[in-house]
């Protein structure tokens, strides 16, 4: 009897426990029966879809569309193959490179978007764009879309539409007085030495920036803009574009950043207010960063777009472009695609490292990606920030390539001021600047060029060279520029008639001979006696000189291109004596300590 009883009480409780299961499942199979079709449970593939999403489909809260990207497939191989033929100019490379890419878009994309349309009309998705420099749509979509795609051959993955936030320093806005000397920051990588001997500001160069826009009426800015006319309206079409929405008809920036960047690249109004390292360079924009300093995913893919071909026309594509922003995860994937298609069109896309060091692989995506030149940040005395972001890549790549100054860079803020700020942000446009100068000096360069030439003219900062804090080291512009432009080589040493020994840090003062306009230059010995500068085709007047000896000049001195020409000074000693004496108070008669000057010396 107890067994039988036993045996009830066994078979009550499962009734009970498969009822109650039953009942639990109800509102999932209530769910699949509205997210599927004929009643039956959809079928999804959740491999393809996000993980955030996921969470949205099995539990959702309303039947709300959703910003997504859906990513396609694309044919990477023919683009690479495309990127690596030679054409007879940047504008035909340009052309042929946006014409395949449209192509491919049209043609990969047609059953989905003919798909997407239908699914528009009935309600379940809206604001469909299909971009052609990523293998990626832009959706508005309800869940039951979501499910039904993610069954599609050529769809590999569908992700929310994420919101990107522009990691920007505080600005100290700042008095900048005006000054024929080069701030610290330009005098650091050299870009006085390419103004004195080479005369390279940025002719004929164009250059761009990803951010949060440009102050358009800048006395810094505003001439360099290729938008701006002197005698009538700007042109804006092809120069200035706005994916955030904001009602910016002309080149403006509510937050900082863009200004001070671009800044950086072409800063100069003429008058002594330089910040640039290429200010005759030409810049176009893209507001891609709100005021309040947050972008999309499908804003960038858009930005990156319109940089390929401003308006719709290719032909007005810049020649490099600095994206000082970044995700914190250095494996992001999201925008490879894009900086492939910016390299095959032959633009150089600059990217700031990130500011999340020092520790190790914390560098971030775009700078992580191969494709991109990443700049990390060094101060006043060179040596590699803290804050920079550090290597290597998610692709065991070493990262950042270069470094730049980035603590303490004044440059142009909206409003017609100026401010100083810190973060590898600072630090890339130096390099975006710098290769504008190649460009001018060369411009028939490739990406790839400029890049090698970037890196095998650095100041190292480490033994271990590349390295993954500071990359190949310190860029320079001097050395860069040099390797691209037909120069002549002088070499010598500075010695005491005497003895023989150097005579350290003697200046030494250069002459050419134009009748009207002398070019003049100076430089200084090393501690050994010894220098070395490049120079134009041509002849000069020489003149060492030291305060304790006798200056001594060498006439028509002769440089010949792609030669060296060797020069040593034999400098006689001045007479010299033993100066003793003491400070004291008038009055009281008290020693003091004081410092002295000889007038005419560097003694102190």
């Amino acid at each position: 009897m107890r067994h039988k009883l036993y045996l009830f009480a066994s078979l009550l409780f499962s009734a009970l426990a498969i009822n109650l299961l039953f009942m639990s499942l109800r509102p999932q199979l209530s769910q699949a029966k509205q997210l599927g079709q004929s009643g039956n449970p959809p079928k999804v593939d959740w491999r393809k879809i996000h993980p955030a999403l996921i969470r949205y489909l099995t539990q959702p809260t309303s039947e709300e569309m959703i910003p997504l990207i859906i990513e396609r497939k694309r044919d990477e191989t023919s683009l690479l193959a495309l990127g690596e033929q030679l054409y007879p100019s940047k504008e035909t490379r340009r052309q042929n490179v946006v014409s395949f890419l449209q192509a491919e878009s049209e043609r990969a994309t047609a059953d989905l978007l003919t798909t997407l349309s239908r699914a528009k009309r009935s309600g379940e998705a809206d604001q469909i764009r299909a971009f052609w420099v990523s293998p990626v749509i832009s959706i508005k979509a309800k869940p039951s879309l979501i499910q039904s795609l993610s069954e599609r051959e050529d769809v590999v993955f569908i992700r929310p539409d994420e919101k990107i936030e522009l990691a920007a320093s505080p600005a100290q806005e700042t008095d900048f007085s005006s000054t024929d000397q080069m701030i610290y920051n330009l005098d650091l990588v050299e870009v006085d030495k390419v103004e004195q001997f080479l005369k390279l500001r940025g002719n004929g160069v164009v250059v761009a920036n990803i951010d949060s826009g440009v102050d358009g009426f800048h006395p810094a800015l505003m001439k360099q803009y290729r938008g701006y006319n002197p005698h009538g309206p700007a042109q804006h079409r092809g120069n200035w574009f706005v994916v955030t929405g904001e009602p910016y008809l002309y080149p403006g920036d509510g937050l900082g950043h863009g200004t001070h960047t671009m800044g950086t690249m072409v800063g100069d109004d003429g008058i002594g207010h330089r910040t640039g390292v290429a200010p005759n360079a030409k810049w176009i924009a893209v507001k891609a960063f709100t005021n309040q300093g947050y972008t999309y995913e499908s804003w960038l893919h858009a930005a990156f777009e319109w940089i390929i071909a401003p308006n719709g026309n290719p032909s007005l594509a810049p020649d490099i472009v600095n994206n000082s922003w970044g995700t914190d995860v250095g494996s992001d994937q999201r925008f490879r695609a894009d900086i492939q298609s910016l390299r095959a069109a032959a633009i150089l896309p600059v990217f700031s490292a990130g500011n999340k060091g020092p520790q190790r692989e914390t560098i971030g995506a775009p700078a992580s990606y191969p494709e991109s030149l990443a700049v990390g940040a060094v101060d006043e005395t060179k040596l590699p920030t803290y804050f920079s972001s550090r290597g290597p890549s998610s692709w065991g790549e070493v990262k950042p390539e270069l470094s730049a100054p980035g603590v303490n860079i004044l440059s142009t803020y909206p409003g017609g001021g100026y401010a100083k700020m810190d973060g590898t942000s600072m630090s890339a446009p130096h390099v975006a600047g710098i290769a504008a100068l190649l460009f001018e000096a060369n411009p028939n360069l490739t990406v790839d060029q400029i890049e090698q030439i970037l890196l095998q003219t650095t100041e190292p900062l480490s033994t271990t060279i590349p390295n993954n804090v500071s990359g190949y080291g310190l860029v320079n512009a001097y050395a860069a520029t040099l390797q691209v432009t037909q120069q002549g080589t002088l070499t010598g040493r500075v010695i005491e008639a005497l003895t023989n020994l150097p005579i350290p840090y003697a200046t030494l003062v250069i002459q050419d001979r134009h009748p009207t306009n002398p070019t003049v230059i100076t430089i200084s010995a090393e501690a050994d006696g010894t220098f070395e500068c490049h120079l134009p085709a041509g002849v000069y007047d020489f003149t060492a000189r030291r305060f304790d000896f006798q200056p001594q000049t060498k006439m028509a001195v002769t440089v010949k291109n792609l030669q060296t020409t060797s020069v040593e000074f034999n400098l006689q000693r001045l007479p010299y004596g033993i100066i003793q004496g003491k400070v004291i108070e008038a009055s009281s008669l008290i020693p003091l300590s004081a410092t002295l000057t000889v007038q005419g010396t560097p003694l102190t």
